[in-house]
């Protein structure tokens, strides 16, 4: 994958991982801040980050009130530095 070309990663997002409450009910908290670029296309939203080790299907990502499940993630932090989510936008 290619690098995202400079002033594209201009979106601050929050990345949530899913937590088991004490009583079983699912749950997300906040693992970290990422700046990420975001692609709209006809089926889904891909977003591009710069890559963090970790980041898995079934994590969301929050851009304000908009909330993102990550369906698939694609690429090498070790080589380009960056990696692209593939999501899916959930309902308000």
């Amino acid at each position: 994958m290619s690098a995202p070309v400079i002033g594209t990663l201009r979106r601050h997002f929050a990345v949530e991982a899913p937590v088991a409450g004490a009583d079983g009910v699912l749950t997300h908290e906040l693992r970290f801040l990422a700046w990420g670029a975001i692609e709209t296309r006809t089926s889904n939203v891909i977003v591009r980050l710069r890559a963090r080790a970790g980041l898995e299907p079934g994590w969301r990502l929050r851009l304000g009130v908009r909330l993102f499940q990550i369906e698939a993630v694609q690429g090498d932090e070790t080589a380009s530095g960056f990696i692209a989510c593939t999501c899916r936008e959930l309902a308000p």
